[in-house]
């Protein structure tokens, strides 16, 4: 009864959590913007808050709510006396304007969708979707709404945005991922075509607005590129490039590129960590690393990096950081197993400082912080790392894998781990080699082996962990989402060490899976194989081995999910089925790729915790 009411606490605890979206601060650190939702939306009202907090008087001078809408980005001017608020509702995207004399806000309504903006002076410039065609929207509006997969592309093109004045195009013909802008330069990263797939294959352009003119400045058909950012005399560019498995999934090499004489300079410590983001204040330029368990921010100085804040805990999103420095310290979201998630304040010489209350009535105290970091060997030598969490070394214990692959598993203060242990499990989260947080060369070992080494690093982990008597149970179990999913997937038909298996949205077949997902070019780039080889994707399918599974398996899946479809684990499913094997498939409505509606989330964790407990 006892571990029964803990586990509904910590359910609780979690499906209550609040996320920050966006935010921004002024760059003298008086002025707090954000867009707080919740983690896990309710269908009936998916909306946000807005909240601006005057740091000063640490007090909260707006609290505005917007329903059923999608926070974007919020953005402080440079002098602090305008916040432009950019979300999405439905098919059509609004600019909220705050000014620091007015408690009125300006509102612009656009109708196509904006995914970024930056302030320009009194200008904005903004990412748009180019509008349709007088003959597409005559067709569209009589009843003709066929999908021509491929064709008749709808760029995001880069427009300047000049309030009573309207619209003027910089950029067309060409997808723009993510922008920044400073003085009469726009650097972008873009694509030839605006389908998912193609941001695989993007490059860094240049665009000067006052000459007309673009010029591209680093393309590497094999390499990502991801947050481009000026200095503030538009001398340097920064930005982060690497080689990974999900769009807003960057972690790599920090490279600066020096507009005057064309230099590239590639830094190489992210040998032993991961680079992922690049912030500026002033003349000056942040960024944001993660080496194993610990959170970095590194300033630029005369070519060098200089280490200013270094803590264990994870900075978020937690898969590309962010932070906004100011010039009364550096604000960012963080979480680790003693801090719930909120903002934060950090200074090398102290603890965070939380300065927003979200999540500060989250009390999670099913393990009070036993997470360790374990570091163990591979069966070719390699040193894998990963963490453990747990209360008694003779719980049974779940494996958690994680997505990607090009990710990785990050302190958090309450999450899905916490609520397994909370119903009376250990979890191990292996970051297995292919992962983030030691640098690029770690993060590209698993490829065109995804499913081999990485496998059998996660196997490594488990037998030393046996080994060396931190687990006294044979009672173990796996599971995960996307690339852990089909790990989860792989593991129950490679193994029999496990007494069971909950896989999410993950792949069973890489052959259909090519043909259907809509970023192919993910898989062959990290396969390094032509799927019609038929040789790697073959391999490492676990349908082909369905024969060999001989413990329960659960299925979880989005029936909306273009990146991994259904019919991954449909196909899955009927095959065990048909083997007389014990599974069962639980899909929902409305989920992309991943689980946010809160009831779905609930059932998603009951049926996983049942699944296991009734086999334990």
């Amino acid at each position: 009864m006892e571990s029964q009411t803990k586990f509904e606490e910590e359910l609780g605890e979690y499906l209550n959590l609040k996320s920050i979206s966006t935010y921004d601060v002024t760059m003298d650190g008086d002025l707090l913007a954000y867009a707080v939702k919740n983690t896990f939306k309710d269908r009936k009202d998916s909306g946000f808050d807005l909240k601006i907090v005057d740091l000063s008087r640490n007090e909260v001078i707006r609290n505005d709510h917007f329903p059923k809408c999608t926070a974007t980005r919020l953005s402080f001017n440079e002098e602090g006396k305008k916040l432009a608020l950019l979300y999405n509702s439905g098919k059509k995207s609004y600019i909220y304007t705050y000014f620091a004399n007015s408690n009125i806000p300006e509102k612009t309504m656009f109708g196509d969708l904006i995914s970024d903006l930056r302030w320009h002076g009194s200008d904005m410039i903004i990412s748009m979707q180019d509008p349709m065609d007088e003959t597409e929207k005559a067709k569209f509006e009589d009843g003709y709404d066929e999908a021509r997969i491929e064709e008749n592309p709808r760029f995001y093109s880069i427009w300047k945005y000049s309030p009573g004045n309207g619209l003027s195009r910089i950029s067309s013909g060409v997808q723009i991922w993510e922008f920044d802008a400073r003085k009469d330069l726009v650097a972008a990263v873009v694509s030839d075509t605006p389908d998912e797939n193609s941001w695989y294959s993007n490059r860094i352009e240049i665009y000067d607005m006052r000459e007309g003119t673009r010029r591209t400045i680093f393309h590497d058909s094999e390499i990502q590129v991801s947050g481009p950012k000026f200095d503030a005399e538009c001398k340097d560019l920064a930005f982060i490039s690497g080689i990974w498995s999900d769009r807003g999934v960057t972690s790599g090499d920090l490279v600066i590129y020096d507009l005057n004489s064309g230099k590239l300079n590639t830094f190489t410590e992210s040998k032993d960590r991961s680079f992922s983001s690049v912030s500026r204040l002033g003349s000056d330029f942040y960024v944001v690393a993660r080496k194993e368990d610990l959170s970095q921010i590194f300033k630029i100085e005369n070519g060098t990096l200089r280490m200013v804040w270094e803590r264990a805990g994870s900075l978020l999103p937690g898969y590309c950081p962010v932070v906004c420095p100011s010039h009364k310290g550096i604000f960012a979201t963080f979480s680790s197993w003693e801090n719930p998630y909120d903002i934060y304040v950090l200074g090398r010489e102290k603890d965070p400082i939380r300065v927003t209350s979200e999540n500060a009535g989250t009390k999670r105290k099913t393990f009070n912080g036993k997470g360790r970091k374990i570091n163990w060997k591979s069966s070719d030598g390699t040193q894998i790392y990963g963490y453990l969490m747990q209360n008694n070394p003779k719980d049974p214990l779940i494996v958690e894998v994680h997505g990607g692959p090009t990710a990785c598993y990050f302190q958090q203060f309450a999450s899905y781990s916490s609520v397994f242990l909370s119903a009376g499990f250990s979890v191990f989260a292996p970051n297995y080699r292919g992962s983030t947080g030691r640098g690029r060369e770690y993060a590209e070992l698993n490829h065109g082996d995804m499913g081999g080494s990485d496998f059998q690093d996660i196997m490594d982990g488990i037998r030393y962990l046996k080994d060396n008597g931190i687990i006294e149970t044979d009672a173990i179990y796996i599971t995960g989402g996307s690339y852990g999913g089909f790990m989860a997937a792989w593991a129950m038909t490679q193994s029999n060490i496990f007494k069971a298996g909950s896989a999410l949205f993950g792949i069973a077949d890489w052959i259909s899976f090519h043909g259907t997902s809509n970023i192919p070019s993910w898989d062959a780039k990290y396969y390094q194989e032509e799927p019609y080889a038929y040789n790697r994707y073959l391999k490492f399918s676990p349908l082909r081995y369905v024969d060999q599974v001989s413990a329960p398996v659960l299925l979880i899946h989005g029936r909306d999910d273009p990146e991994v479809p259904i019919g991954q684990f449909l196909q899955f499913y009927r095959a065990l089925k048909d083997r007389g094997k014990k599974v069962r498939m639980i899909s929902f409505p409305r989920e992309g790729h991943g689980i946010l509606e809160r009831k779905h989330k609930e059932t998603e964790i009951r049926e996983t915790v049942g699944h296991f407990t009734s086999k334990s």
